[in-house]
């Protein structure tokens, strides 16, 4: 349970910084929404530590950008009125795919 708690939160902080670094750049550079997206990103690598000690690298390193992709997105779509392409949603089918084969049976 402590895992899965600490890659939803590791998700949503990362998917934070996405936003904040996107904000930082809109207009020029927006300072405080540049040092939000770095702090969140250095959060998110403490996060992949402890989260790697009990996982596979293959697994875990499959699970998390293809969730953050998902994350993103939505984001995309809702926060900044992004189009989702159907390229975008097929290479979103493809990582749930390579997430599967991947998964530890």
């Amino acid at each position: 349970m402590i895992w899965w708690t600490t890659f939803t939160v590791a998700i949503f902080v990362g998917l934070f910084g996405d936003v904040a670094m996107k904000q930082a750049g809109i207009g020029g550079v927006r300072w405080g929404w540049l040092a939000s997206g770095f702090a969140a990103y250095s959060a998110t690598s403490f996060a992949w530590f402890w989260l790697l000690r009990t996982r596979t690298l293959s697994s875990f390193g499959t699970l998390y950008p293809v969730a953050n992709a998902l994350g993103l997105v939505g984001l995309g779509a809702l926060v900044f009125h992004e189009t989702v392409s159907l390229r975008a949603w097929l290479g979103i089918a493809v990582g749930c795919l390579a997430l599967w084969l991947l998964s530890e049976h």
